[in-house]
């Protein structure tokens, strides 16, 4: 097995590096990669047996004083549909309300965009720099389209949401059918492909 470099990048933040990350796993679905979003480990299975090495190292761990600090800040989400705001006291009072402080803190510090529906500062934002911030995590998403399976004479097999889907149930390879969306390869595992 061997590695080749697919894109180099100098980002200017880390939004924009984590954006091209996302990009190649939702693309590629890489098999050393066991997160399937970028900079976020929630939902990887660890054995029994790493949970408790990691734990019987952080015993008696002090947390540090900038984690004490960034979990007793207060924050401030806003909507991505309506602008209207959210406050809670303190940020892990927001995993009451099913949210994830971590994902929170990562828009708070710019390594994220938006987390469930809404983008998250530590201060109160005007209007204006509210409708910015919202406006940006909008436009960078990245636009998930559906896909067509056909026969190769044109018959209608299924029509999937999107290609990492198709890629997940059906057993294809999401890049191999973006390529026949693009019409760079005619077919792929003899079924033709095009967006819906």
């Amino acid at each position: 097995m061997s590695f080749s470099i697919i894109e180099e990048v100098t980002p200017a933040n880390t939004l924009f590096l984590l954006e091209r990350e996302q990009y190649y796993l939702d693309l590629l679905h890489p098999v050393f990669n066991t997160c399937k979003t970028a900079s976020v480990t929630t939902g990887v299975k660890m054995s029994e047996a790493h949970r408790r090495q990691i734990s019987k190292r952080l015993k008696g761990v002090p947390f540090t004083r900038d984690h004490r600090e960034r979990l007793g800040r207060e924050v401030y989400g806003y909507s991505l549909k309506t602008g209207s705001p959210l406050y809670y006291r303190l940020i892990r009072d927001a995993d009451e309300d099913g949210f994830d402080h971590s994902r929170i803190s990562a828009c708070c510090y710019q390594k994220a965009f938006s987390h469930k529906g809404y983008v998250w500062s530590h201060t109160p934002l005007s209007l204006k720099e509210a409708n910015a911030l919202i406006a940006k995590a909008t436009k960078s998403k990245h636009v998930i389209k559906r896909v067509v399976q056909m026969t190769m004479d044109g018959k209608v097999v299924q029509i999937w949401s999107s290609m990492a889907e198709a890629a997940r149930e059906g057993g294809f390879i999401s890049h191999c059918i973006c390529a026949c969306c693009l019409n760079t390869k005619k077919s792929h595992k003899g079924y033709a492909w095009r967006y819906y």
